[in-house]
């Protein structure tokens, strides 16, 4: 009996001192992972840093792994609530017309010029293409409205930003849009937006107010609506990108959490894995502009999972579709609802407004500095 106890203590402590320091054990495809989280969740939020080639590649690739594990929508924030019945009746057409994609898209954004995010919509026709009349399509979620920056006056900001946002509070809206579209009909989603509109947990603690008046965040983006909506029933994945820096590196992005955890991916010559962040990975800190929001941050703190498909240094930026302002007169069609004038003065020239997107999509500017 004794040598019993002390054969069973002694087999425990071995286990415990061999528990995967790294979660990077047994790692999963990021598609995997992601199918593998909907298993206890009914919401996963995947958020993204604009424009990575890359990552919208991914999206246009889970489709059908989606599908086929009862996952049939992807909401994306890049699409306007008013085109939803153009864009079902898109996605399941006799014929794809990729000129209503570009004209989609430029309804929401007369900028978002991006192949890779139009090519979401004809992989999902190609993938419906696939099934028989009396299966269930697989939708796309427009999740915005379209803004009417056409009423942006630089001299009465306040004022004006109440008629470009004339729904209302953008993530509040897209709340709403997920509830009737996805919770009431008891569905799952996976929503596809920027970073920030991803967080859920972070910065939504009652006992640990934002009190740095530089946090340049909130705590009422879609994935903190949707927490008090089905709370852990949401789940908030990133895509590895570069975190924004603080005014010490003058903003410029920096690695997360201080560099370490790609350390850590890179020491352990992982592919591309989808991992939750856990354990060590947890307890990493991160001294980005995220910091400025919650002292003592950890990369646990910001978020529940995380996708590693390649190096920064090795990501590329969208590819801009030159046909997209085909036919559009700059002057009267596109200059006028050029989006966050008050962030960037849009350019005189259909020429200037191209330069203008190719560097928001230029990952070296992006990410060059980064060590």
């Amino acid at each position: 009996m004794r040598f019993s106890l002390l054969f069973f203590i002694t087999t425990l402590l071995i286990s415990c001192n061999s528990t995967p320091k790294e979660n990077f054990r047994n790692p999963l495809l990021p598609k995997d992972y992601i199918i593998k989280k909907f298993q206890n969740h009914d919401i996963v939020l995947l958020g993204e840093d604009h424009g990575v080639k890359e990552h919208i590649e991914f999206i246009q690739d889970i489709i059908p792994h989606l599908y086929r594990n009862g996952i049939y929508q992807i909401g994306m924030e890049f699409g306007a609530y008013e085109m939803q019945e153009q864009l079902d009746e898109l996605l399941i057409a006799d014929e794809y017309d990729p000129q209503k994609t570009k004209d989609l898209f430029f309804f929401y954004n007369v900028g978002w010029a991006f192949l890779e995010y139009h090519e979401i919509y004809h992989k999902v026709w190609e993938f419906n293409q696939t099934l028989t009349a009396q299966e269930k399509k697989f939708r796309i979620i427009n999740l915005s409205y379209q803004f009417h920056w056409d009423k942006f006056d630089m001299n009465d900001q306040e004022e004006s930003l109440k008629e470009v946002f004339h729904l209302g509070e953008i993530d509040s809206f897209r709340c709403e849009i997920v509830k009737d579209q996805v919770i009431n009909k008891k569905e799952k989603a996976l929503l596809l937006v920027g970073t920030p509109h991803a967080f859920s947990k972070f910065l939504h603690d009652a006992s640990k107010p934002i009190e740095n008046k530089n946090c340049p965040f909130v705590d009422t983006y879609l994935g903190h609506r949707l927490y008090d909506e089905i709370g852990d029933k949401v789940f908030t994945i990133l895509f590895h990108q570069g975190f924004l820096g603080t005014k010490e590196n003058n903003y410029k992005s920096v690695s997360p959490a201080n560099g370490r955890l790609i350390e850590m991916i890179e020491k352990k010559h992982i592919g591309k894995i989808g991992f939750d962040v856990s354990r060590n990975i947890a307890n990493l800190t991160d001294n980005s502009a995220l910091s400025e929001c919650q002292p003592h941050l950890k990369l646990g703190d910001i978020c529940d999972g995380y996708i590693f498909i390649a190096p920064l240094n090795e990501l590329t930026g969208c590819t801009i579709d030159a046909s997209y302002f085909s036919g559009k007169d700059y002057k009267t069609e596109v200059y006028p609802f050029i989006p966050d004038p008050n962030w960037h003065k849009p350019p005189e020239t259909l020429g200037g407004y191209l330069g203008q997107i190719r560097r928001y999509v230029d990952l070296e500017e992006r990410y060059g500095e980064i060590e």
